[in-house]
């Protein structure tokens, strides 16, 4: 088992700015993901990969910068993001070559038009064959607008079956598999508040990953 926290400096990275929105999703069982076609030149495309059966680092993709990789008990996850450019809309993404890649491609602009990405914080992690325990993303130190991310594998079940989180604020990407990303979007004029996130033992593989980005 791999068990890590890392605890940023909350007041640090962003500087503020616009509303932040969510704009599309996909999720991939293959060595490849795709960007949506809705993408816009300056939104942020987050990739959310989980790799079954191996402990080692796949690698960023080509044109993103990595937030976090994280493994152990014979899998892994890895976030990475990338700001669109022209062109992005609908390409191919392509992963390191392993037939058991998981992944998720999740898409936000902003009303500025161009997102800044400002930092990641709070990370939070565990990988194990039994239980996680549950996380609390401290959202309520940071700057705004900021978005809360979680990663959740299980080892069978499907992910919505046994993820929680508080009142439930975490929107699951696609819940109805072994491998999930989720998101809170806080913008300036929202109250930002701290979410604790929990997921259940539904196997031998079992992970959960949480943080903040902050977004400008």
């Amino acid at each position: 088992m791999l068990w890590h926290k890392i605890q940023g400096a909350g007041g640090s990275g962003g500087a503020g700015g616009g509303d932040i929105s969510f704009v599309a999703s996909s999720s991939f069982f293959n060595d490849d993901a795709i960007i949506p076609a809705s993408t816009s030149t300056g939104d942020l495309i987050l990739l959310f990969e989980q790799r079954n059966g191996s402990t080692s680092d796949p690698g960023t993709p080509s044109g993103f910068t990595r937030i976090f990789f994280g493994s152990g008990a014979n899998h892994g996850q890895a976030w990475s993001y990338r700001i669109a450019q022209s062109g992005d809309a609908g390409s191919t993404v392509v992963l390191a070559s392993s037939g058991n890649n998981r992944s998720d491609v999740v898409v936000f602009s902003s009303s500025t038009g161009t997102i800044t990405y400002g930092g990641s914080f709070d990370v939070d992690s565990e990988f194990t064959s039994g239980n996680p325990a549950a996380q609390t993303i401290l959202a309520s130190s940071g700057t705004k607008p900021l978005v809360a991310l979680v990663g959740v594998r299980t080892g069978g079940d499907a992910v919505s079956s046994s993820f929680t989180s508080t009142s439930s604020l975490i929107t699951l990407v696609n819940g109805a598999v072994q491998f999930s990303s989720g998101y809170k979007i806080f913008n300036p004029a929202d109250t930002a508040v701290d979410i604790t996130v929990d997921s259940g033992d539904g196997g031998t593989r079992n992970s959960l990953v949480s943080m903040y980005i902050q977004l400008s």
